[in-house]
């Protein structure tokens, strides 16, 4: 929920962001998302089949604003901070539900430049 919340407060209203946890962060933040694990993004399941470098295929097609990850969950893309600049970063203490105990939020080079 926190995550949510300052996505909605720190990004403008009109932002894509792509993301691998789309639970509550798509719900409170209410921006559109790109669901990186494919859940309410389809079209990203035959590109995750190549692994991360087929994510950023994806990511580069439909260029997304944020990125919003689990670095633990995709070290090739966090480890690209030419770019993917991390701007937030939550870390959870007493981690008991999460997918890993850091959640990290990363302007995209579209966010200023876009391609759609």
């Amino acid at each position: 929920m926190q995550l949510g919340r300052w996505i909605a407060a720190n990004t403008p209203p009109g932002s894509r962001i792509a993301l691998n946890d789309v639970g509550a962060i798509a719900y409170v933040s209410r921006r559109e998302v790109v669901d990186v694990m494919g859940l309410v993004t389809p079209a990203i399941i035959a590109y995750r089949q190549k692994g991360e470098p087929g994510v950023l295929s994806y990511l580069e097609r439909t260029c997304p604003d944020y990125l919003v990850i689990f670095p633990a969950w995709f070290p090739m893309l966090s480890a690209m901070t030419d770019r993917f600049r991390p701007i937030y970063r939550i870390t959870l203490a007493h981690n008991t539900v999460a997918g890993a105990d850091e959640m990290v939020v990363y302007k995209t080079p579209w966010t200023s430049a876009g391609c759609r």
